[in-house]
Order: C-alpha cells, then sequence, then structure tokens
C-alpha cells in the first residue's frame, strides 16, 4: 500500500478550506472591507482625516469633518485593532480599537477605546463607517 505524505495532506486540507471561503464569499466581501478599515485606519493614525471623512457615513461626516483642525497637533504612537466582528453575510462590522496618541502641545500619552461600526451598501459595495469622533476628541483633548 503507497503512503501520502503528510505534507500533500495539509496541502490538500487547506485548499478545500479554501474553495470553502471562497463560495460562501465569492466575492471576497471580508477583503474588501479589511482594506477599506485598513485604509481608514491609516488615515486617521496619519492625521489624514479629510481622507478618512470619505469612508464615513454621510450623516455623520460634517461632525468628523469639524473635529480635524482640532487634530493638528496630534500625533498617533498606536492603534490596536481589538476586535473585529463581521456580521449579516459580511452587510456589517463592528471593529474595537485602542487608539494611543499625544499632542505637540502636551507631550503626555493618552489613551481612548472606541467602536468603528461599519455598513456596505448593497448596490453599491462601498463601505462606510460611524465612529464616536467627540469620544476621540475629548479624551485627547483634556489634561491627565
Amino acid at each position: 500500500m503507497m503512503r501520502i505524505p503528510t505534507g500533500i495532506h495539509l496541502i490538500v486540507l487547506f485548499g478545500i478550506s479554501g474553495c470553502a471561503l471562497s463560495l460562501t464569499d465569492p466575492l471576497d466581501r471580508r477583503g474588501a472591507f479589511k482594506q477599506t478599515q485598513t485604509k481608514f485606519t491609516q488615515y486617521v493614525r496619519w492625521g489624514k482625516f479629510e481622507q478618512a471623512g470619505r469612508f464615513v457615513d454621510p450623516e455623520l461626516r460634517e461632525e468628523f469633518m469639524s473635529y480635524a483642525p482640532t487634530f493638528s497637533d496630534l500625533r498617533f504612537s498606536e492603534y490596536e485593532i481589538t476586535r473585529v466582528d463581521i456580521k449579516d453575510g459580511v452587510k456589517s462590522a463592528s471593529v474595537d480599537v485602542r487608539i494611543t496618541a499625544y499632542r505637540l502641545s502636551m507631550p503626555f500619552e493618552r489613551s481612548v477605546d472606541l467602536t468603528e461600526e461599519w455598513t456596505r451598501d448593497d448596490a453599491t459595495g462601498v463601505w462606510t463607517v460611524k465612529v464616536d469622533i467627540r469620544k476621540l476628541h475629548d479624551t485627547l483633548s483634556g489634561v491627565p
């Protein structure tokens, strides 16, 4: 009897599980979400609020952008994703993040925990986020 090497079993097993994943999400909505959330994170982290604002839910975009000037001296030292929960057949997601930052005018770090609530428009496939920008502002503006 011919024995099949263990490595071949692993390749077949991972190949089958990869096929199953692509069957449950053939349009790679999870991948699109991850890419969108990563871009938003990078724009916020590097202080590019104009670009980050494009990802914000239209109902909250004006408020989000109104805080942008108050973050001009803010420097982010850490942006940690602590939980990702993709729901409703990849139509929405909830992401918990911990942001650590300091202001050039007040050189000490503060951290804030936020939840980003993401939704995907069925018609366009575009992801938008609702985030409590006021909590970010209030936490990082005060004196310790």
